[in-house]
């Protein structure tokens, strides 16, 4: 909602234009480029960040051995950056769509100011009070061990009572949303709309002057020299246990556990500078006089966010830092991420040797299975022995797999829980992308008839597979990572997600066949070129996706599906070949892979070679001397576009399909030893081959535009309509209207 007295705003405005001529029309300090860039880094800050903390806030929660009063702040530290988060999409939508006019309600500009710094002097006092208490703990540690988890909560809640009274109700009372004058020498002239009310900010340069100082600026100076305080001391209490110590296991312990101490001090103080030196060179630059020229219009606006960048980054560290300092932090994570998503054997593993453990830990007992099926080490208080309840759960669930029986064990996963988030992180990156771009392309292609002709109905059927191997492509990450071993869900996803994919790979082979196949006919044979109608290109797309779901679609969701382990599929996730289909799978493969894959790919290079080899010829012709000049250059230019987009797409083509192809044959290849180390190459050569194409797949509408002047024209206008409507309203309101001189 947008301040009431914008009217009042809009007539000083317009008077002062009236007024005078020679004002240069106002342009925001930002283009589009500006405002995917950032929606890419924010919203992919958002989403590590937020999984991230919550899930630091999870383990917390659930598993009270971790917590001390250190793990206290770090749980309320998580709830600051989550917030944070959170809030991120607002700062967004203020620095890009909502820059010259906030369109949506004023409460919100408010509360992102208001809750943006609460967290922000929330996370400074946390870390400075986290810092002496880690210096309590080794300078004077029987004066640490007298405070009690109820004095550290104590301490957390007098730090968000500050942080609420002296930084969100301020904040929320200084800042509003209006539109501001763009041509002015005020200090907002070149500020966002939501941003600091002009009647409000003597106060607010007054405040920062005193709250600044001491809840962002003084925390930082103290947490630096308590990290140096910390780091000599505990240099100094080395020195002087080696000395004194007859007990050297004792003084070795003590050693490590202070390095990890401030190991993880200095990681959380890293990240805080990291993010908020640049906060703060920022908040005191933007508040100087500056001119009001463009330069410093575009400055402002880039430093603001590239410091906001820094902030979310940092905030995305600290939940790794914590699990990097911490041991205990670490192996609770991994025991909750697999308790969460591991497999049946794994939670079945934890389920023997989560009950026996305490803090003393003075012996340990292991106990081997007689059959070599598994070694569980138990942990137990004291010389007694295990308890009969233990021994039945572990006779129970080693029952399963006696020798008499014929099932055997799965091996060992070829990968780690790391595996699992990275490639998730990574997946997820394309998955947005190959959406927000393929989607794009296909709206672009829909609302502007001009843009059509023969080869661009072949771009859009071209987009739609790739769109459906993008919105499939998180099926793959599951039956990859936490379905691997088994699948969880319906036989029908599994079915589905190989029908789908098979389709989509064999529709784009083809499709840029016949699009290459198309490019040579129009240059080689332009008059016969002209016979070729829209309508006939309708068909034979028609044809294309009739074949390759009838010979790819069908085929596959019979083939697959999810099955049991055995030695032959021992190296592939649970959705795969089914025993009985096996043979017949072989034998298709055989034939319908040269045919819709590599045949496809061979033409297109042929016909690459082609068109390149007679455009060429063409230029030295005796035809092209005797064409004008214009017409001569005129045609050279398109000949040399039309080669250069096709370049582009066999080029994306290549890179997504070439690894597949190689992956498909070499997996079923006979002969492979069944040992760790092959597993985990199959493993990710499968991964690297789908990556490849994804990214490919995203490639695919950039290539498209980039290859195409007309197609980059009518996107960037179809992005100035949709999201630079707001600019154009902006424009409307500032840009100066010059009186008619009677």
């Amino acid at each position: 909602m947008v301040s009431g007295d914008f009217p009042s705003t809009l007539a000083n405005v317009t008077s002062r234009n009236f007024s005078t001529s020679t004002i240069e029309p106002y342009e925001r300090p930002f283009g589009d480029f500006a405002i995917w860039l950032s929606a890419c880094i924010i919203f992919t800050f958002l989403i590590i960040g937020f999984i991230l903390n919550l899930l630091t806030i999870l383990v917390i929660y659930k598993y009270p051995k971790v917590r001390n009063l250190f793990v206290y702040f770090i749980f309320s530290l998580c709830i600051s950056d989550l917030i944070s988060a959170v809030i991120s999409p607002l700062f967004w939508y203020r620095r890009t769509l909502g820059f010259d006019v906030w369109a949506i309600p004023g409460f919100f500009c408010k509360f992102f100011w208001a809750a943006d710094i609460a967290t922000s002097f929330a996370t400074a006092m946390h870390i400075m009070t986290f810092g002496f208490l880690r210096y309590f703990s080794i300078k004077f540690p029987i004066l640490y061990y007298r405070i009690t988890d109820r004095n550290a909560i104590i301490g957390i809640i007098a730090i968000w009572f500050i942080s609420i009274s002296c930084g969100f109700i301020p904040f929320f009372i200084f800042f509003g949303a209006r539109v501001r004058d763009r041509y002015s020498d005020s200090e907002d002239a070149r500020w966002p709309a939501c941003t600091i009310n002009m009647e409000w900010y003597e106060q607010y340069t007054l405040f920062q002057k005193i709250a600044y100082p001491l809840f962002l600026y003084g925390p930082l100076v103290m947490v630096v020299l308590v990290s140096v305080m910390i780091s000599f001391q505990v240099y100094a209490t080395t020195q002087t246990r080696a000395a004194k110590s007859a007990n050297e296991t004792a003084s070795v312990k003590r050693k490590k556990k202070d390095k990890q101490a401030v190991g993880q001090l200095i990681l959380i103080v890293l990240s805080f500078l990291i993010g908020y030196i640049p906060f703060t060179v920022y908040e005191f630059w933007s508040v100087q006089s500056h001119p009001n020229t463009r330069y410093y219009k575009v400055l402002d606006y880039w430093m603001g966010l590239s410091e906001y960048f820094f902030i979310r980054f940092s905030e995305c560290l600290n939940p790794i830092f914590y699990n990097l300092g911490s041991s205990k932090m670490r192996n609770c994570t991994k025991t909750y991420l697999e308790e969460t998503f591991g497999n049946t054997e794994i939670r079945r593993r934890r389920s023997i040797t989560a009950p026996i453990s305490s803090r003393s830990r003075n012996n340990s007992v292991t106990i081997v299975s007689m059959f070599e099926l598994t070694s569980i080490e138990i942990v137990t208080s004291g010389p007694e022995n295990i308890s009969s309840s233990i021994g039945t759960e572990f006779i129970s669930a080693t029952s399963n797999v006696l020798p008499n029986e014929t099932s055997t064990s799965r091996p060992n996963r070829p990968f780690g829980n790391p595996s699992i988030w990275s490639t998730g992180v990574a997946f997820l990156l394309l998955f947005i992308i190959g959406i927000v771009l393929n989607l794009l392309t296909i709206l672009v292609i829909c609302k502007y008839s001009k843009l059509r002709n023969l080869f661009v109905y072949f771009i859009f059927s071209l987009c739609v597979s790739d769109l459906i191997s993008a919105i499939i492509s998180p099926l793959f990450w599951y039956r990859r990572t936490l379905g691997f071993d088994v699948w969880k869900l319906p036989e029908f996803f599994c079915k589905f997600y190989w029908g789908s994919e098979i389709t989509t790979s064999f529709s784009t082979a083809i499709h840029i066949m016949i699009f290459g196949l198309l490019r040579y006919i129009v240059i080689k044979f332009p008059f016969n070129s002209q016979k070729l109608t829209t309508k006939m290109v309708k068909i034979i797309i028609g044809v294309i996706w009739f074949v390759v779901i009838t010979c790819g679609f069908v085929p596959f969701y019979i083939f697959f599906g999810p099955r049991q382990s055995d030695d032959r599929f021992s190296i592939w996730p649970a959705c795969t070949i089914t025993d009985e289909w096996y043979d017949q799978y072989i034998l298709y493969q055989k034939f319908a892979y040269p045919l819709f894959l590599c045949a496809p790919l061979l033409v297109i290079v042929v016909m690459t070679i082609l068109i390149s080899t007679h455009v060429c010829i063409f230029s030295k012709s005796d035809v092209s001397r005797a064409m004008s000049v214009r017409s001569y250059t005129k045609r050279q230019k398109n000949e040399r576009n039309a080669v250069f987009q096709l370049l582009l797409i066999v080029l994306s083509f290549l890179i997504g399909y070439i690894p597949f192809i190689a992956y498909e044959f070499w997996s079923v290849e006979d002969g492979h030893p069944k040992s760790e180390e092959h597993r985990a190459k199959d493993y990710w050569f499968g991964m690297s081959e789908y990556f490849c194409l994804r990214l490919s797949e995203c490639l695919n509408p950039i290539f498209y535009n980039i290859g195409s002047k007309k197609m980059r024209k009518y996107t960037r206008r179809y992005i100035t309509e949709i999201l630079g409507s707001v600019k154009h309203r902006s424009i409307s309101i500032s840009i100066p209207t010059r009186r008619s001189k009677v």
